[in-house]
């Protein structure tokens, strides 16, 4: 993945999220308020997206720490911890609905693919991408297919 084009495009998905901010978190979080969050599996599939969750992250807090039980492309189980985050409650907040959103997408994508070549894997077809993917998304759409 293209650490450039990843980037700019999860910064438009940022600006386009907060463009009136985030009035809640910024009047109910007191500033320096740490959280520690959890990303389990909430159904079997093919994870996808791991470490465009954590650009998104780092993005608002270049200081969140996280632990990564899965990387792209395994399978996990409905109940399975994905990863681990620790860091300003406040900058969490204001990722965290982004980075769900596109690793949800993400893996969802993975795993149909997954279905699919697995209904193959005994001819000789081979499944392929087109560029017939939502407009703003396309570039963590075929990532998803690899």
């Amino acid at each position: 993945m293209d650490r450039i084009i990843a980037q700019k495009l999860i910064d438009n998905y940022i600006l386009e999220d907060l463009t009136w901010g985030d009035i809640t978190t910024d009047l109910l979080i007191p500033k320096g308020a740490k959280a520690k969050g959890y990303l389990y599996a909430k159904a079997d599939g093919i994870i996808a997206g791991i470490d465009v969750f954590l650009m998104v992250f780092n993005t608002f807090d270049k200081d969140i720490q996280y632990v990564k039980y899965f990387k792209d492309g395994d399978a996990v189980k409905k109940g399975d911890l994905i990863l681990e985050t620790y860091g300003e409650l406040n900058s969490c907040l204001k990722a965290e609905r982004v980075a769900l959103n596109l690793m949800q997408r993400m893996s969802g994508i993975a795993t149909y693919v997954r279905v699919l070549k697995n209904m193959i894997s005994e001819t000789k077809a081979q499944l392929t991408d087109t560029r017939k993917t939502m407009p703003g998304l396309r570039y963590f759409d075929k990532y998803a297919v690899w």
